[in-house]
């Protein structure tokens, strides 16, 4: 990755391993990139207007769900790999973010604002079904599904520090793994 001028980010591996999303400024704002993990065959996914972050795979290896937005909203949406148009899974004045899909393909997990407090909801993977896993009056963000599907790991700032927590794949059972007591963790966490 370049850590020059331009900033890259957010790295996230296919599910076969051959290709890398992230997220770059090198066109001029964010957008969603994949490269092989040779180093060849760069190439910019989103090419809209938007400031788009946070690219997640699908398990075949062909979508990216990602946010597009910028500042006080952001929406989540889905490309094919190769380009194209983009779907919008949600759009709304709050701001949805830092989707991740689940292992199963059939559900994706964000953070959102939609309460009035940062929280972790779901949606299917055609936008529908809204639910929401989490309901503190912390900061929860950053879900990430667990391999199996069975777990989701957030970060959240319900001990004061931003630190782990895992709960069930249906928001209950939430435990924290780590116990930061200042700073802890930043933006990013994968299993």
């Amino acid at each position: 990755f370049n850590f020059g001028i331009k900033s890259d980010g957010d790295p996230e591996f296919s599910p076969d391993g051959k290709w890398i999303a992230f997220e770059s400024d090198r066109s001029g704002k964010p957008d969603i990139w994949v490269v092989s993990t040779s180093g060849r065959d760069l190439r910019r996914v989103t090419t809209d207007e938007r400031t788009n972050t946070g690219p997640s795979w699908s398990t075949d290896g062909q979508w990216l769900v990602y946010d597009s937005g910028g500042g006080n909203q952001a929406d989540i949406r889905i490309i094919s790999v190769s380009g194209g148009k983009p779907r919008q899974l949600l759009q709304n004045e709050w701001a949805d973010w830092l989707p991740d899909w689940s292992p199963d393909g059939e559900k994706i997990v964000f953070t959102s604002n939609r309460t009035g407090n940062w929280d972790i909801w779901q949606i299917t993977r055609e936008g529908t079904s809204q639910k929401q896993l989490t309901d503190d009056p912390a900061f929860d963000f950053c879900p990430q599904w667990s391999p199996n599907g069975a777990e989701i790991a957030f970060i959240s700032s319900r001990s004061g520090a931003k630190n782990v927590w895992i709960m069930s794949a249906d928001g209950t059972n939430a435990r924290q793994v780590t116990h930061f007591e200042k700073e802890g963790i930043g933006r990013t966490i994968g299993w």
